[in-house]
């Protein structure tokens, strides 16, 4: 065998171990563990099949909100940045304000759509897990 034969062949095994072991390491993180804050909250308030079709449209208002609302804030931080006067310090300050009401809308929303005894629990998952936190992985409830 010659030395470009062999560097190949040790590249495409390297290349297929770390394939395999990626593809391992994605299985094992994901298998039987709620995936985020979705999947978390339809598994702890045992939502029935209604409340999980309202549910995912609330999700999708949501994102769409929030979305708008991040896109101003982008665009102010980047005219407060460039500009010399601190006049568009309110407007920035008035857009979190108004992703912070978009939360707080959201989570009524849902609360709306619960049981009494699913708006305890939902109440209590978001004081134990701070669900509204970005990138927070969620413990208590994974298996």
């Amino acid at each position: 065998m010659n030395k470009q034969k062999s560097i190949f062949i040790i590249i495409s095994i390297l290349v297929i171990i770390n394939l395999t072991s990626m593809w391992l390491f994605y299985n094992q993180n994901t298998q039987g563990r709620p995936v985020g804050p979705r999947d978390m909250i339809v598994k702890v308030l045992q939502l029935d099949e209604q409340q999980i079709t309202d549910y995912d449209k609330l999700i999708t208002e949501h994102k769409d909100a929030f979305r708008v609302a991040n896109l101003k804030i982008t665009k102010l931080r980047s005219s407060y940045f460039t500009s010399s006067n601190d006049s568009v310090i309110n407007l920035l300050v008035d857009a979190y304000i108004e992703i912070e009401k978009i939360n707080k809308n959201h989570i009524n929303d849902i609360l709306a759509i619960c049981d009494p005894s699913q708006k305890k629990s939902f109440k209590d998952l978001i004081k134990e897990n701070d669900l509204f936190r970005k990138n927070k992985k969620t413990k208590k409830y994974e298996n």
